[in-house]
């Protein structure tokens, strides 16, 4: 019985099975559809590689070359003189002559004294001089202006004189022209010191004015001597003893011991004397200072001699923007007084084109950093620079005629001028 139950169900549940399909396949078809995974084939495998790179670092130069020629005159310091006027003010290289500075007591009559100018006798207490052989052996006293008109006919060419300074430049990657080989285009700027001196004994003409002063027979201090002079000395009574005041203490008086000259020359001469250039006397002190800045750019080619280091070689045109002083300090050493200086100054700028050639080993420590070191050559050509000087006033006055004007020149050359650089890279 139970087992007629039980087919009967099975029976049902067979009949109602494919309704029961139905229904669930119409549930499904009529519900949201899956979620579809996004197609990614139309878009390719992207990975940026950097394009530009950044150097930064120093460039030494083993310095431009210069030269040095001319000639210059040597003026005196002092005014020219007047060689005949009695008791005015003299200035010379070694000593000074002024007017008389004694002075006398008078007595007015009404009980008043006052001090006045002594009547002029031709002397002067007031005067200098610097060295004992400005004292003849006849003993006169010669007091001197100096200058001097350089005779040099040589080239003082100057060894170059290295300096460090610094560059800045930039590559842009242009593509691969093989396997290993690539090429950019390169531009950048660096900036380098001038610097450039040297000295030399030159020959010369030594122009001497002297003027002979009249020492009355007397024998001055020792020099250097500076009139109007003093000394303190015991005070003696008429028979020759010293003098006491109260307590037994000696007296001192203070005495004139000021050396009496003539208060205008009693004679004056003018000469011109060659000497050469071993003699010392006249040296010229040339130098040259400044800084230029050079532009450079044109194509790079770059050949990769491993993963990470590379061999570069660039070149193309230079432009070199200078700028320069030139100075020439004229020394002269007389005989006696101090050396006497003249200073010739010159500054000037100057635009230069040339060209350059870079050789650079640089080695990658990863994509973006690394490191270079390399070889520069230029040249740009030379200019040159002059320094001038007036005439000579104090040789003027003393032989009524113009001595000329001096002129000095160097010459500034960037010719093959070559050194080393290194730094640092980066690529962006």
């Amino acid at each position: 019985m139970k087992f007629r139950y039980l087919l009967a169900l099975f029976l049902l549940v067979c009949a109602n099975a494919p309704l029961w399909a139905a229904d669930d396949d119409d549930s499904e078809s009529k519900g949201p559809p899956p979620e579809e995974i996004p197609d990614f084939n139309h878009l390719d495998e992207y990975i940026y590689t950097p394009k530009s790179t950044l150097n930064y670092g120093f460039r030494y130069s083993a310095g431009i070359k210069a030269n040095f020629s001319g000639n210059g005159l040597i003026a005196s310091p002092e005014a020219a003189l007047d060689h005949t006027t009695p008791d005015i003010s003299r200035t010379y290289h070694d000593g000074t002559v002024n007017p008389d500075g004694r002075t006398m007591t008078v007595d007015t009559g009404d009980g008043i004294s006052i001090v006045v100018p002594i009547i002029p006798d031709g002397k002067t207490n007031t005067w200098s001089y610097v060295s004992p052989s400005q004292i003849t052996s006849d003993g006169f006293l010669q007091l001197h202006q100096y200058s001097a008109q350089t005779m040099d006919n040589e080239f003082h060419t100057t060894s170059r004189k290295g300096d460090m300074g610094w560059e800045l430049t930039s590559a842009r990657d242009m593509g691969r022209l093989a396997k290993r080989l690539t090429w950019s285009l390169v531009g950048g700027m660096s900036v380098n010191d001038i610097q450039s001196a040297t000295q030399s004994s030159v020959a010369a003409t030594l122009y001497t004015v002297t003027d002979t002063y009249n020492l009355y027979g007397q024998t001055p201090p020792a020099a250097p001597y500076t009139a109007p002079s003093t000394s303190t000395q015991t005070a003696v009574d008429q028979n020759g003893n010293p003098t006491t005041v109260i307590g037994g203490v000696g007296q001192t008086v203070t005495v004139d011991t000021t050396t009496l000259i003539s208060s205008a020359p009693i004679a004056s001469t003018a000469s011109a004397t060659p000497i050469t250039a071993a003699s010392g006397e006249v040296i010229n002190h040339f130098k040259l200072h400044g800084s230029y800045v050079t532009f450079r750019g044109g194509p790079e080619l770059s050949y990769e001699l491993s993963p990470h280091l590379h061999l570069n070689i660039s070149g193309g045109p230079a432009l070199i923007y200078a700028g320069s002083q030139f100075t020439v300090d004229e020394v002269l050493i007389p005989a006696t007084g101090g050396d006497i200086i003249d200073t010739l100054s010159d500054t000037q700028q100057k635009l230069l084109l040339g060209y350059y050639a870079d050789a650079t080993l640089q080695y990658d420590f990863t994509d973006r950093s690394g490191l270079y070191f390399g070889a520069f050559y230029q040249n740009a050509g030379s200019y040159n620079q002059n320094a001038n000087t007036g005439s000579n006033t104090a040789a003027n006055s003393a032989y009524g005629s113009t001595l000329g004007v001096g002129s000095y020149n160097t010459k500034v050359d960037f010719n093959e001028t070559e050194g080393v650089r290194t730094g640092v890279s980066f690529r962006f």
